[in-house]
């Protein structure tokens, strides 16, 4: 149900797909449900997923048994599996990390192939990359520092913006609140929009 919902599945069963572009990608994956604008975009084959919110588990292929609840949860996900995020932005860069739990706005939000953590609550293990075997429970337990993001920030406009020449500091013109949006964010257009206000008060 929605414009493309599911529209290159061949083979695939029990699925359901509710949004635009949901479950676009899948052939043959089974048993899973996409609710959300290019929910579970990507998957192809994976079976028993659930992904509910826009862009969640948008770039899962043929990872299976995963629940993604929240925008952009789970969002580059490929060939994880069991994972369990709840929560905007949840295990966002998650690509081959297994076994993970993050309940929580930014929860485990860096976390690229760490194993086995849980986290439970905003930002609770969101400094975490690689790490494995984690536990934390409670709002910023594990947080980024506002220096760190600051850092991430400046790495994210030196790769995507490399004719900005000024340095960004965590408690330059943006603000920290729209650095760490910056950085999490993952629709271009919105970060366009802050990079060139950025510019506008230089």
């Amino acid at each position: 149900m929605g414009s493309s919902a599911m529209n290159n599945n061949t083979g695939g069963s029990s699925n359901v797909a509710i949004g635009y572009q949901a479950l676009l990608s899948n052939t043959t994956g089974n048993s899973s449900t996409a609710v959300g604008w290019q929910a579970g975009y990507s998957n192809t084959t994976a079976a028993w997923n659930v992904a509910i919110g826009q862009g969640a588990l948008y770039s899962n292929t043929t990872g299976g048994d995963q629940v993604a609840v929240g925008a952009r949860a789970l969002y580059t996900n490929s060939t994880g599996v069991e994972n369990t995020a709840i929560g905007a932005n949840a295990l966002q860069v998650n690509t081959t990390g297994v076994y993970n739990v993050a309940v929580g706005t930014y929860s485990l939000v860096t976390n690229t192939f760490g194993n086995n953590n849980t986290a439970i609550g905003t930002n609770a293990l969101s400094s975490t990359t690689t790490g494995s075997g984690n536990v934390a429970i409670g709002k910023d337990t594990g947080k980024l520092t506002p220096t760190a993001i600051g850092s991430l920030v400046t790495d994210f406009l030196v790769n995507y913006f490399p004719d900005i020449s000024r340095t960004m500091t965590n408690d330059g013109d943006l603000g920290a609140m729209d650095e760490q949006r910056l950085f999490y964010t993952t629709d271009k257009v919105e970060a366009q929009a802050m990079i060139d206000r950025w510019r506008e008060n230089g």
